[in-house]
């Protein structure tokens, strides 16, 4: 069964958390939600293929989707996030034949998460250990921003689209330090509802704005329209 457009929501909104919290992310620029898919666009530093943390901090933001959606309650099968799980492993690959994984990870697990589970044909060690200790911190960053993922996926349910400026406003002023930064307080569910509520006025504000132009530039030129419309 195909994933319900809520459940695209947050899966679109677990990458939009982990690129946001990324220090190998320089800034996220859109995250659109499709009728059947959506995507996210963000702008990374010089190195991000080049070094391993940068191919660590990748896998975390491409996992980060199914476990936004898991984290919610659905049921994510391999079909509806394809893509995502080939990238997942192709870096994973080659992060494993450029550095000791098991020294260089900032997360260690010898745990089977279900992220490995997924696959047809189960990555075995190292790449595997790099899919799960990715999804593991994935999983613990989506933990730690839970509202600020909650109402992202909101956004992107009403909105299925939100640009940078949208985003920041939501979000808040990025601050990196780590590789990837776990904050220490808590933003109130209140607090996230009033941004939502900001945005989407914002949004609606202006679209009534454009139409309310439009039927009058209509309205005041109406004979000029008329007469274009009967040239053949």
């Amino acid at each position: 069964m195909a994933l319900s457009r809520y459940a695209h929501a947050c899966h679109e909104a677990g990458h939009v958390i982990a690129a946001w919290h990324s220090a190998r992310v320089v800034h996220v620029t859109l995250a659109k939600l499709g009728p059947s898919r959506g995507f996210v666009e963000y702008a990374v530093i010089p190195d991000f293929h080049d070094s391993p943390f940068s191919r660590w901090s990748h896998i975390v933001v491409m996992l980060a989707g199914i476990a936004g959606a898991f984290g919610r309650g659905h049921r994510v099968q391999a079909r509806d996030c394809e893509s995502d799980l080939s990238e997942a492993r192709r870096l994973a690959a080659e992060l494993a034949l450029q550095c000791d994984v098991y020294q260089a990870l900032p997360v260690e697990t010898t745990s089977r998460t279900t992220i490995t589970r997924m696959y047809a044909e189960t990555p075995g060690a190292p790449v595997g250990h790099v899919l799960e200790a990715a999804y593991l911190k994935a999983r613990a960053l989506l933990a730690c921003y839970r509202v600020e993922h909650f109402t992202v996926a909101v956004a992107l349910y009403c909105l299925s689209e939100l640009r940078s400026a949208e985003l920041r406003e939501l979000l808040g002023p990025r601050r990196i330090g780590k590789i990837f930064e776990f904050r220490r307080g808590r933003v109130s569910i209140l607090a996230m509802i009033c941004r939502l509520g900001r945005v989407v006025w914002r949004r609606v504000w202006q679209k009534s704005k454009h139409v309310t132009i439009f039927r009058r530039l209509n309205e005041s030129t109406g004979r000029v329209v008329e007469n274009v419309r009967k040239t053949p």
